[in-house]
């Protein structure tokens, strides 16, 4: 399933007014890159709306399937791969982080960076969130989440100026990607920021591991206060060529990831919305864990 945007939206911020609940009430499956993932699942997605990213590319060879969307925030990844993903055919909405490498791609749509006040505003709420076992409620209407309007109050919605809907403060900080969003400490975050711009009611993860052997060599360099190592090989993702040894790459860090995902379902469940986990194997208990042959049998 391929989207282009209407001729029309000339400017950046015009391209990320027309995706605002484009699919509204749909749902949407967001496609991890960890070992679980199967290739021969993915043709079973052929008509959802979904959203891949960094090296989903290295399946197309043995799958029909494309992604309805094409994500990447990692500004390493962007940077070691920036003629292989400027070639792809897809339509690509990426984090304003990776700005300078694809601010001239005529497929992407960036995400605006965030504003400091909401950025100090969205660590602040992801933090006092922390951590949502499995049988807890979230927090109870008053808490700093739910103190912020999460959708646009009435008479400022589709048909709001852009300008309007970018000075809106009435989203939980951050999931405003006119305003400005940060894409957190994991592309999948970005995926659910991104599904919840466009109106998604149901989205479903999978190939979201949370797993990581890290067996590789520090190199001393600091990307958006993430540690770069150096691959010696592959052990953490579904295609056995998606990092080579020497490859650099940023060391992930589950526990504040953990952290992100659980502040996504807070903003979700408080606008009526679900995520589950339908990965095949995930370590992660942040959301509900779903089979994937019931949903996409």
């Amino acid at each position: 399933m391929m989207l282009y945007l209407p001729k029309h939206c000339r400017t950046n911020n015009e391209r990320l007014y027309a995706l605002k609940d484009k699919h509204k009430g749909g749902r949407c499956v967001i496609v991890g890159n960890g070992p679980s993932l199967a290739i021969r699942d993915l043709d079973r997605l052929k008509d959802e709306i979904t959203v891949a990213s960094n090296r989903i590319f290295l399946a197309f060879s043995e799958t029909e399937w494309r992604p309805t969307y094409f994500t990447m925030c990692d500004v390493v990844v962007a940077r070691e791969n920036k003629d292989a993903i400027k070639a792809l055919p897809l339509f690509k909405v990426f984090a304003g982080s990776v700005r300078k490498y694809y601010y001239d791609d005529p497929h992407a749509v960036l995400v605006n960076p965030p504003r400091l006040e909401d950025d100090r505003n969205a660590r602040a709420d992801v933090e006092g969130v922390l951590r949502l076992p499995g049988d807890r409620p979230p927090p109870e209407p008053g808490h700093r989440v739910w103190m912020k309007r999460l959708c646009l109050a009435p008479g400022t919605g589709g048909d709001a100026p852009v300008n309007t809907l970018a000075e809106d403060t009435r989203w939980p900080a951050g999931w405003n990607l006119l305003r400005g969003a940060r894409a957190g400490h994991s592309v999948i975050n970005l995926g659910l920021k991104i599904a919840y711009w466009m109106g998604i009611r149901e989205v479903y993860v999978i190939g979201c591991d949370h797993k990581f052997q890290v067996p590789d060599t520090e190199t001393g360099e600091i990307v958006y206060n993430n540690k770069v190592i150096v691959s010696k090989g592959e052990i953490n993702h579904f295609h056995p060529d998606y990092r080579k040894p020497g490859e650099k790459w940023t060391l992930p860090r589950l526990d504040l990831i953990a952290r992100d995902f659980a502040y996504a379902r807070c903003v979700y469940e408080a606008d009526g919305r679900i995520i589950r986990n339908a990965s095949r194997f995930s370590a992660l208990d942040v959301w509900e864990k779903v089979d994937f042959d019931t949903v996409f049998p």
